[in-house]
This record gives C-alpha cells, sequence and structure tokens, in this order.
C-alpha cells in the first residue's frame, strides 16, 4: 500500500490518540486544543453546508458523507470511554450517525450519552434527553428499513427492558418505549423470527394499548 493511500488510516490513528488523551484529561482543555478547535471549525462548516439543503433525504446523505472526517475524534472519544468536559460535538455527531442510517456505530456511540443523566440530544429542533432521542430515532430508522446487527437491536431491546427494582433502568415515555419495540419487532419479523416478533409486539401493546401491533400479532399467531 502506498503512503498516499495509507495517510487517511495514519491520520484518524492520530486523532483518536489526540481526543483519546482529550477524553482521558491527559490534554489541556478544549478551549486551548487547536485539533479540537480545527474540528469544530469543520463541524460549523458542515453544519452551513446542511442548512441550505431542505430534503430531509438529502441531510441525510450528506451527514454519511460528512462522518468519515470524524472518525477519529469519535474512536478517541469512544477509547477513553467519556465525553470530553465541554464538549458538544460528540452528541451532534451521534444524531447525524443515526441520521445516516449507521446504526451499529450509532448504538455504539449512545453507550457514553446513556450514562450521562443529563446529557440532552438537539433533534429537528427540538431537545430531548439522550435516552428519548436515541431509542425514538432508532425506531424511526428501522421503520425505514436502516439495517442494523441482530445482536445489536437485541442489546437495545435487552436495555429498553432493563429494571432496577421496579422502576426501568433508562426513564423514558411509554409511547416512545412501545414505539421502539413495536420497530424491533418488525425488524425481527422481517428476519423471520417469529417468536421474537411477537414477543416484542406484546411488550408494546404493555406500554401504548393503540400502538397498532394488534393485527400483526393475530396475523403471526395464526397456526400455520
Amino acid at each position: 500500500m502506498s503512503s498516499r493511500q495509507s495517510n487517511p488510516a495514519r491520520q484518524r490513528r492520530l486523532e483518536a490518540m489526540a481526543f483519546y488523551a482529550q477524553a482521558s484529561g491527559e490534554a489541556p482543555a478544549l478551549e486551548q486544543d487547536n485539533t479540537y478547535i480545527k474540528l469544530k471549525q469543520q463541524l460549523m462548516h458542515h453544519r452551513v453546508q446542511l442548512h441550505a439543503v431542505q430534503s430531509i433525504t438529502d441531510k441525510a446523505k450528506l451527514k454519511a458523507e460528512f462522518l468519515p472526517e470524524y472518525d477519529g475524534y469519535i474512536d478517541g472519544v469512544l477509547a477513553a470511554g467519556a465525553i470530553p468536559v465541554g464538549d458538544d460535538v460528540y452528541t451532534t455527531l451521534l444524531v447525524w450517525t443515526i441520521d445516516a442510517g449507521d446504526l451499529n456505530r450509532a448504538v455504539e456511540m449512545a453507550a457514553l450519552v446513556f450514562n450521562a443523566a443529563d446529557t440532552m440530544l438537539s433533534v429537528g429542533g427540538f431537545e430531548r434527553t439522550a435516552k428519548v432521542a436515541v431509542f425514538e430515532e432508532i425506531a424511526d430508522q428501522l421503520a425505514k428499513g436502516a439495517a442494523i446487527d441482530v445482536d445489536v437491536l437485541q442489546s437495545l431491546v435487552e436495555l429498553a427492558q432493563q429494571k432496577n427494582g421496579e422502576l426501568h433502568a433508562l426513564d423514558m415515555p411509554d409511547k416512545v418505549r412501545a414505539k421502539f419495540f413495536k420497530a424491533a419487532g418488525e425488524y425481527f419479523e422481517t428476519q423471520k423470527n417469529k417468536a421474537a416478533a411477537i414477543r416484542l409486539y406484546e411488550t408494546a401493546l404493555q406500554y401504548d394499548d393503540k400502538i397498532g401491533v394488534k393485527q400483526k400479532l393475530a396475523a403471526l399467531n395464526k397456526p400455520d
């Protein structure tokens, strides 16, 4: 492989190391870090480009084009296991990753924001808690046919079901939880996993009896 071909990978590694140091507290404050300043400027430039586009579909395609330029940053933050204090780039890129339909990467990134109770995400101009935004936006993407590894989706299902005593470990409106379980059920139904689809549709009904899965359940429960 030529040095020219290896440069992007090398740059990604260098950026990952720099942002790992930042997130780990081993580097100067964000406002003093030249690499981070350049990253923010790049993000602002990309936001201007997105703002000029009206089509949501085209915005998603642009985000998919932009995201590889942030891989080094995302890798570094993930390796450190924490979002740098004062950083607002990571949550923006998480939303972009979901919008671009890269759900496996989005779930990997979301783990860090789930651990911060007060993390907010801005989606469509509205501020929501990270938990609500991630599950609702992923449900929307699944409904559009976005791909996701079965084990990754199963990990989200388990997280949405997890409880601490009588209360859910991740707090969100019942309608959002039902919407996610419905979307997950539809995905498993496309994967010919009838049993999983039935369980998820039944779970969705527990949170919203008008979620729109009763006919699906009736069809799936018909004798072969």
